[in-house]
């Protein structure tokens, strides 16, 4: 192709001419195939014409509509598929473009009949978009299968009609409501059950149809999930059918969106549970009262105590029970007449229910007893008054078919936590005390009692305990454990103790549970770290900065809720560098739950205290979760160290394996000294060691020494 332009020498004027004209067709062709590459994955049937009518484009959709490949029109006339279709295309005077399809009528509209490569006929609805193109115009016919969408709304409006056959059809109330709470969709079930016919309901909110008693929660509920302010959820409602018959429902509601997501309506769903909530419920009364009273029964009654006690230790106070018996009931009924038995026990519980007070909680604790939990005992004292007027209530004389019959009813009162710490415990506390009273109205001696000897001892120890706290009476004693490299003193712990007047001086391993019975654990656990904390201030004044001062737990305090905060707060006020605080946590303990075990020790950790597992060995631990503790130390239990050395042998190579340096506790002669340090023992503690000191003489011992003991 020569390059030259129009006027150049040996080109004439109709060359120039059919040259611009084939420039033209191929910069036509290459723009439609660039709009077929855009436009031939679209959703779209798309056809191309050139003012000629001829076919320059169509794309994949077409061509599956129409049963063509691109060869077959390609450059053919329109009427290859539409047949005597004529189009009408070009620029008008404005120099604007414009096409129109003319039907072989002479009609035109935008169906068209069009012909399949099959040689069927099918209506397409084609609308006409003209572009002008250089000095012409190319004609876009965008086509949809008319057929197809019919076939496409008839298959809808199948499924709607299988949808609202099935919906009629459950036996389930189904409705959707929209927006404002008003009705679009109501089943015919349902339409029964609120008693309209379902036109009636179209349109109104549940209240307008139940009331605004019965509906107006339904319909609050509706609203707030229209407004987007809650979830799909399942739920129990209550409301009464068409007669009045008092209905329960397992509803079920879910929105549903639109295109955009907005909620557009609520969707229900109902199945009617009334029968089966009936059984439950009847099933749970006979789980939790008396047939024959219709007063709680003993399992019902020991859970309600359960829940007393718990309160009571949270706010630490106290609570108290009550046990009746009716002693001679069993004779009376043999001798009376048929139901004597169950007539008086019926009257019996009336009576006492007239004489406990307004706070107090009956219940039938037995064949022939009752109980009453007390609502707000002050003393043992006024509940033991309680039990006898209990007692005398019911043993007034009752009328029978003419004939009175006397019950011989004994009390016996309970009181936490003097009597018992655990429902159990108080039962039995009360029971003791009916045997006593049955004892002394037949005018016989008491019987021994050690059960009850006991829980005066731990009566006396629980009120020493709190004169103690109150009156700092507490003493404390010095552990020394030290490095068994060079006898340097390594670590001391601290153990505080208390004076009693029969067993003298008494460590937490006795008064401990005594301590968690009157709610005194989490103070006892302040003040040992305290106390302990003002030894470890000492020994820094005396240039011992390095000696950690160790604190020992019991099972009650390492579960206190707020122990973690309670290390932490002293650490703070006391400034101790970390690593100062080691606190000591026995390994039978920390497994009884090893995840909240772990939290706990990871919550010592972040405080800045070391946490340490004591009595390594003694107990089962889990391997698995002994390596996520972030414990760097154990103590092996006395067992484990005063044991044959294969024994200990295991448990060093089990806690080398961990990393951990290891206290051998227990020691008491020089050979096991000995034996320690050859397995690889860290540090050693026991008697052989040093004796439990007072803190002034522990003092002593280290500025005597410069940090270290004469074993």
């Amino acid at each position: 192709m020569s390059d030259s332009g129009p006027d150049s020498p040996g080109e004439s004027p109709g060359e120039h001419q059919a040259q611009a004209q084939r420039l033209s067709i191929a910069d036509l062709y290459q723009a439609l195939e660039v709009v077929n590459r855009v436009v031939g994955p679209l959703p779209l049937a798309l056809l191309g014409l050139d003012q000629e009518a001829r076919i320059v484009l169509a794309n994949n959709r077409l061509l599956r509509f129409f049963g063509f490949k691109q060869t077959d029109l390609y450059r053919k006339s329109l009427n290859r598929i539409f047949p005597g279709v004529k189009l009408d295309s070009g620029l008008d005077a404005v120099g604007k473009p414009y096409a129109k399809l003319i039907r072989p009528d002479g009609s035109q509209g935008d169906e068209q009949v069009g012909r399949l490569r099959d040689g069927g006929n099918r209506s397409f609805q084609v609308m006409a978009y003209p572009q002008a193109f250089g000095h012409g115009v190319v004609t876009f016919l965008a086509i949809r299968d008319v057929g197809e969408e019919k076939r496409t709304r008839e298959a809808l409006k199948e499924r709607d009609d299988l949808v609202r056959s099935v919906i009629a059809g459950l036996p389930a109330m189904v409705s959707a409501k929209d927006k404002h709470g008003r009705y679009v969709i109501i089943n015919d079930y349902q339409a029964d059950v609120f008693g309209i016919p379902v036109g009636e309901a179209i349109g109104r909110t549940t209240s307008d149809i139940l009331g605004e008693e019965a509906g107006a929660e339904i319909d609050n509920v509706d609203m707030r999930l229209a407004a987007g302010k809650g979830m799909s959820f399942s739920t129990e409602e209550r409301y009464p059918d068409a007669e009045g018959r008092d209905r329960v429902w397992l509803t079920t509601k879910s929105t549903l969106k639109q295109r955009d997501g907005e909620i557009d309506k609520v969707f229900s769903v109902s199945i009617d549970i009334s029968e089966k909530k009936m059984l439950e419920e009847k099933a749970e009364a006979m789980d939790t009262f008396d047939a024959l009273t219709g007063l709680p029964n003993r399992p019902f009654f020991m859970r309600r105590v359960k829940d007393a006690v718990s309160q009571a230790k949270r706010s630490k106070t106290i609570a108290g029970l009550v046990v009746i018996d009716l002693d001679n009931l069993a004779e009376i009924g043999r001798s009376g007449p048929e139901g004597l038995a169950d007539y008086l026990v019926r009257r019996a519980a009336i009576r006492l229910c007239a004489a406990v007070g307004e706070e107090d909680e009956v219940a039938r604790f037995g064949h022939d007893s009752f109980g009453v939990l007390l609502g707000r005992p002050s003393s043992t004292e006024e509940a033991e008054a309680a039990g006898r007027k209990f007692a005398e209530a019911v043993g007034r004389p009752y009328s029978h078919d003419g004939n009175e019959y006397a019950l011989t009813a004994f009390s016996g009162a309970a009181i936490y936590p003097d009597d018992g710490v655990e429902p159990r415990e108080l039962l039995e506390a009360a029971d003791h005390a009916i045997n006593r009273a049955r004892s002394v109205a037949r005018n016989v001696e008491p019987f021994s009692d050690t059960i009850a000897a006991e829980r005066k001892r731990r009566k006396v120890l629980r009120s020493g305990l709190r004169k103690a706290l109150e009156q700092d009476r507490f003493q404390n004693e010095i552990v020394a454990e030290v490095a068994l490299e060079d006898m340097t003193v390594s670590a001391a712990e601290s153990v505080l103790k208390f004076q009693t007047a029969k067993r003298g001086l008494i460590g937490p391993d006795d008064y401990m549970s005594a301590a968690e019975e009157a709610g005194l654990s989490e103070a006892i656990a302040e003040k040992a770290l305290r106390v302990a904390l003002e030894s470890a201030a000492g020994w820094r004044d005396m240039g011992l900065a390095d000696l950690a001062v160790a604190v020992r737990l019991a099972e009650p305090q390492f579960h206190l809720p707020n122990l973690a905060d309670l290390v932490g707060d002293i650490v703070v006020e006391q400034n101790l560098p970390i690593g100062a605080l080691e606190i000591l946590i026995p390994e039978a303990v920390a497994m009884m739950d090893p995840d909240l075990g772990l939290s706990i020790f990871e919550q010592i950790h972040d405080q800045g205290a070391v946490p340490v597992l004591d009595d390594f060995g003694a107990g089962q631990t889990s391997l698995g979760h002994l390596g996520r503790l972030p414990i760097g130390k154990v103590r092996l239990a006395e067992s484990v160290v005063t044991g044959d050395a294969k024994i200990l042998g295991a448990a060093m190579l089990l806690a080398r394996e961990f990393g951990f340096k290891v206290t051998a506790k227990g020691i008491r002669s020089g050979e096991m000294l000995r034996m320690a340090a050859d397995l690889g023992c860290h540090f050693a503690q026991g008697p052989m060691i040093a004796q439990p000191s007072a803190p002034a003489a522990f003092d002593a011992i280290l500025q005597k020494n410069g940090g270290r003991l004469t074993a």
